[in-house]
């Protein structure tokens, strides 16, 4: 790679890191050594962004943070992508009218990244927060995926196990993501230990995960059932956790790009709630879409 190539690179993944931890400040030393960046490779980086505005230096401690450059761009960036305004005012709306906590996401890469995020004032139960970044590996990205090409597909679940997948695992997962092509949304059953698992994949990033998405994919697999949940045959009064209810929304071109994650119902939900949710849902991503 170029010099000026890698520089670039280098100066994407300062910021990318920045977001994902929010306004926790780092020094030179904390960024050279969390991103592998040799120390004057990444003081002249720094002293780039800095200069420009794209990242903040305290005058005291001399750590940095994002920029206001940054809310600059990202003013601009958001006019030139209304679906994503869009996404987040019906966000907001949605975490307040369900009482639940929701994301909007989106495929970058291979990776799934949080556009926005409603908390509400219980604990979080959402892996991604604003700026952060996960895997696009199984079983993250399923909502993405369900609507690609075969090879796209194969590629998904074969990058996320690193060794040969056996045909009958691969086959559960296609199954999965056929399930949610034709519902036209995704839905799960709590799969357990959720805040052991939160809290393990709080420090993750796209280049140190291999650990714990192995253990996330082991529960997955034991709790498969659970992803072929469907609330409209279940006609009693029993209700059940959901873990997350999630929707895409595809951009002009019919790709699904982004998505509406709803999480940390405040109860368990009878059938008919959740089918109420997921007509909410659809129908508030359906009434982005038209706005194209």
């Amino acid at each position: 790679m170029a010099r000026g190539g890698l520089s670039a690179t280098r100066a994407t993944e300062i910021i990318d890191f920045l977001a994902a931890r929010g306004t926790t400040a780092f020094s030179l030393s904390e960024l050279a050594k969390e991103l592998g960046i040799n120390v004057a490779s990444c003081h002249a980086i720094l002293q780039g962004l800095t200069k420009s505005g794209h990242l903040s230096r305290h005058p005291k401690h001399k750590t940095y943070t994002l920029g206001p450059a940054l809310v600059a761009i990202g003013q601009v960036a958001l006019r030139n992508h209304e679906i994503i305004a869009r996404a987040e005012a019906a966000a907001a709306e949605l975490s307040r009218s369900e009482d639940v906590e929701v994301l909007v996401s989106m495929r970058a890469g291979d990776t799934v990244l949080g556009l926005a995020h409603y908390q509400l004032n219980r604990l979080s139960q959402s892996i991604l927060r604003t700026g952060q970044r996960l895997p696009l590996q199984v079983p993250y990205g399923a909502t993405f995926v369900a609507w690609e090409s075969e090879k796209e597909i194969n590629r998904w679940i074969g990058q996320s196990f690193g060794t040969p997948v056996e045909p009958q695992q691969a086959e559960a997962f296609k199954a999965l993501l056929s399930l949610i092509r034709t519902r036209g949304f995704q839905i799960s059953l709590s799969l357990g230990e959720h805040a052991e698992f939160q809290s393990m994949a709080a420090g993750w990033d796209h280049k140190r995960h291999v650990r714990q998405a192995a253990e996330r994919m082991q529960q997955v697999h034991d709790h498969f059932d659970l992803l072929f949940f469907d609330p409209f045959i279940d006609t009693g009064e029993e209700t059940h956790a959901v873990e997350f209810i999630t929707a895409p929304l595809f951009d002009p071109y019919d790709k699904a790009l982004y998505a509406i994650t709803l999480y940390n119902f405040a109860r368990k939900l009878s059938a008919k709630e959740i089918q109420s949710c997921l007509a909410r849902l659809q129908s508030v991503c359906a009434a982005i879409a038209r706005e194209f």
